[in-house]
């Protein structure tokens, strides 16, 4: 099980700051991904805190979430057509979140990993905390 990528985890522990990031909140820092090019920009957004997947997300994290969403468009660090999703199983076990090209999310969404675009994350959660945890199939391959 992978935890997190080493430089996350410096940005996080150490305060570096490394040309690839682009933004570091309260509980967020926002990275270029390795899969960014330049067609197809990728960023992801790492929780600062040991949240490990969609899984353990709740209710109180919705205006986080939000938040970040919102800072980002506001410093215009993201174009505004991007799509934003969390991927399970996550390929490292640190909540993060992706704002990606649409043409590179057509192209991930058909991958193993599944993906569930933010907006609906944020509403499931508000309707029921426990919706991705009652609903989640978790595969045995992990």
């Amino acid at each position: 099980m992978k935890l997190i990528p080493k430089d996350i985890k410096n940005i996080i522990e150490k305060n570096t700051n490394p040309k690839n990031l682009i933004y570091h909140g309260n509980n967020y820092i926002l990275v270029i991904d390795p899969k960014h090019n330049s067609k197809n920009y990728h960023y992801t957004a790492w929780h600062k805190k040991d949240i490990r997947s969609l899984l353990e997300l709740r209710k109180k994290d919705i205006f986080e979430i939000k938040s970040l969403i919102k800072n980002i468009k506001h410093l215009n660090l993201v174009p505004g057509d991007c799509e934003i999703y969390i991927h399970f199983p996550p390929n490292f076990w640190r909540l993060h979140i992706h704002f990606v090209s649409k043409t590179f999310y057509n192209i991930y969404k058909n991958t193993n990993n599944e993906t569930y675009l933010v907006e609906d994350i944020l509403g499931n959660l508000s309707k029921n905390e426990n919706y991705y945890r009652q609903n989640v199939n978790i595969k045995a391959n992990l």
